[in-house]
C-alpha cells in the first residue's frame, strides 16, 4: 500500500465535526502529542513561507519573485 493510500484510508469516512478536532487535540486524548506536533510543524512551515522572502529582501535586496 502506498503512502498516499495509507493516509487516505486512515481518514474517517463518516461525518467529522469541529468538536472531533477539539477532542483529538485535547491533552489526554489518544495521539494528542502527534496531533500537536503536526499542528506545530504546519504553523512553522507556514510562517517560513512569509519570513524567508522578507529575509531575502532585507539581506540581498532581491525579492524572491520578479515584479
Amino acid at each position: 500500500m502506498g503512502v498516499i493510500e495509507k493516509l487516505i484510508s486512515a481518514y474517517p469516512s463518516g461525518d467529522v465535526s469541529p468538536t472531533d478536532f477539539i477532542d483529538h487535540l485535547s491533552i489526554g486524548a489518544d495521539g494528542w502529542v502527534g496531533a500537536w506536533i503536526s499542528v506545530a510543524l504546519a504553523v512553522i512551515f507556514g510562517l517560513l513561507v512569509y519570513i524567508i522572502p522578507i529575509v531575502l529582501l532585507e539581506k540581498n535586496k532581491v525579492g524572491p519573485y520578479p515584479l
